[in-house]
């Protein structure tokens, strides 16, 4: 409902840069809440084998859903970690060289963050289980990074030849693929068989000059 609200206020390539990121978040909040959902059901089975046979575990069902679900909720939103270091490196505020120099500090946020998350006081174990996902969506979002950063300069050096406008550039930082789509659009040149004249149509089977059939395409 969002995307429709503002797509009519977006340009074509950005349309095309914010769809397959909306994919993405979806796929990625799912996976989320699905390893949250695993991992809280295994602690919870863990926690409950610490009483004793004759206690029996009864929570009050409100304060448990509410429990579940914000922890459900805070596991989706961590999963969405590609998608805002993409963001920010697109927008130039990042880039993969300041990712990798500060690994460390980051992998220390991460675990601070599975640590303020976990609902266990196991200091080590639990938010290490937590970390794990969250480190590996860190460095695929380094290679998306690198990625996009080497799109970014084919695109800056097409635009510096003056063969794709500025619009189409930023469309293909977003989405890649977009990039070889332009290059085999690019128009084949024809030569006329009389007067040799060069044009540029695709579309036109006569030189413009002279008026005689055009010749054979020469990339």
């Amino acid at each position: 409902e969002l995307y429709r609200f503002f797509s009519p206020a977006l340009l074509e390539h950005e349309r095309r840069a914010i769809l397959p990121a909306l994919v993405f978040s979806s796929i990625l909040f799912a996976l989320g809440v699905a390893f949250g959902y695993y991992f809280l059901r295994e602690i919870i089975h863990v926690l409950i084998l610490f009483f004793p046979s004759q206690v029996d575990f009864l929570p009050a069902a409100q304060d448990y859903i509410s429990f579940v679900l914000f922890f459900l909720l805070i596991c989706g939103l961590m999963f969405q970690l590609p998608i805002l270091l993409t963001i920010l490196i697109q927008l130039r505020v990042l880039n993969t060289r300041i990712l990798i120099k500060q690994r460390r500090i980051a992998y220390f946020v991460l675990f601070a963050l599975a640590e303020i998350v976990t609902p266990v006081q196991d200091p080590i174990v639990a938010p290490m289980v937590v970390m794990v996902p969250l480190v590996i969506l860190y460095e695929i979002s380094i290679l998306a990074g690198k990625r996009i950063e080497s799109q970014r300069l084919k695109s800056e050096a097409r635009q510096a030849e003056g063969q794709i406008p500025k619009a189409e550039m930023a469309a293909q930082e977003f989405f890649p693929s977009r990039a070889s789509e332009t290059e085999t659009a690019q128009p084949a040149t024809k030569y006329c068989t009389q007067c040799g004249t060069p044009s540029q149509s695709l579309d036109g089977r006569f030189c413009h000059h002279c008026g005689n059939p055009l010749g054979q395409a020469h990339a």
